[in-house]
Order: structure tokens, then C-alpha cells, then sequence
């Protein structure tokens, strides 16, 4: 095997294996149970995203859930885009330290670090770098699948507001009580 080859043996393997950890958390935690009911009223499961959750208004959407683990103390809501290509899929949404009692987040939620709407969550910051909610605009004409993702913790994650995906992750490490998954699709016109 010529030198070249094994440098883009190596390469191929590393990348492979970066895509490998950056895919959807829910997918990573086998070992915790899927017993968190999450739904919305604009929308079931597996069905396309409203319109108006799709547009530059960046509406998010309506979340309720139910069957939270005993020990809760907060949740983590992620929102990612599952078929843009590797390595990493683009996050729309995350939201974090969503105190245990609550269990809906409202339409609409502002573009604030700490939204009054749901006092003691912190949102994050998308892959553009914004806090909140990023509308779906995939730049190709299929369907993409967006993933909800929600973790119920047994601990809280520094409040510090404007976490990305990564540090959120990290802090969620060893964490998880339970986790649910919504999904809907979403294609440009």
C-alpha cells in the first residue's frame, strides 16, 4: 500500500468515525429507555412540518410530553436535521435546564438567552450560531426528517446561556434518566 493510500486510509477512517459521534444523540444512548411521550399539537409524528414553522419568522413549535422518569430534575430539547450530509446533521434548536415540572414548551418561543415564557431554560445556540429556533430551509428539493429530540437529566447544565450542541452533549454525559423522539419532514417547493 503506497503511503498516500494509507494516509487516505487513515483520513476515511478517522472522518468515518467523527460521523459516527456527531450523528443524533438519541440514536447514541441505547442503554437509556425511550419512555418519554413526546408530541405537538401542530403536528404527528412522522408528518411534515406546518408551513409556518418553515419560514424566516422562525416560529418554533408547539412541545408537549408526558411519562417523565422518576428523578428528574431538567430536560434538554434538540432539534436536528438528520439528512444533511455527514458529519455532523444541522441543529435547528436546543434548549436546556427546562425545569422537571414543566412539560410543554409554547409556540413561538423568543430569541432569548432566557426565555420568561419557561423560566430556568436556557436556549442554545444553532449551528448558525443563533440562540433559539432555526427554520428547516434545506437547499435541495427532497424530504429531510427532523428529529426532536428530548433527555430528562437528573442534574441541571450550567445555566451558562449559549451553549452549542457539543457542550450541551458533553455536560449531558452520564445524565440521562430517559429520552423520547418526535419526527417530521419538511421539503422545499
Amino acid at each position: 500500500m503506497k503511503s498516500v493510500d494509507r494516509i487516505f486510509l487513515v483520513l476515511f477512517l478517522v472522518t468515518g468515525c467523527n460521523q459516527t459521534a456527531q450523528r443524533l444523540i438519541v440514536n447514541r444512548t441505547p442503554d437509556v429507555p425511550a419512555n418519554i411521550e413526546l408530541t405537538s399539537p401542530a403536528f404527528q409524528n412522522g408528518e411534515a412540518l406546518p408551513r409556518k414553522y418553515t419560514t424566516t419568522l422562525d416560529l418554533s413549535p408547539p412541545l408537549e410530553w408526558r411519562n417523565v422518569p422518576a428523578g428528574t430534575k431538567s430536560f434538554v430539547i434538540l432539534m436536528e436535521d438528520a439528512d444533511v450530509p455527514p458529519p455532523n446533521p444541522f441543529l435547528h434548536w436546543v434548549v436546556y435546564n427546562i425545569p422537571a415540572e414543566v412539560t410543554s414548551l409554547p409556540e413561538a418561543l423568543p430569541h432569548e438567552k432566557k426565555p420568561k415564557r419557561v423560566p430556568g431554560a436556557v436556549q442554545g445556540k444553532n449551528s448558525r450560531k443563533r440562540l433559539g429556533y432555526q427554520h428547516p430551509s434545506p437547499i435541495d428539493k427532497r424530504a429531510h426528517h427532523y428529529h426532536i429530540e428530548i433527555f430528562a437529566l437528573d442534574d441541571l447544565i450550567d445555566p451558562e446561556s449559549g451553549k452549542n450542541k457539543s457542550e450541551v452533549v458533553t455536560e449531558m454525559n452520564g445524565h440521562v434518566l430517559g429520552k423520547g423522539e418526535l419526527i417530521a419532514t419538511f421539503r422545499t417547493d
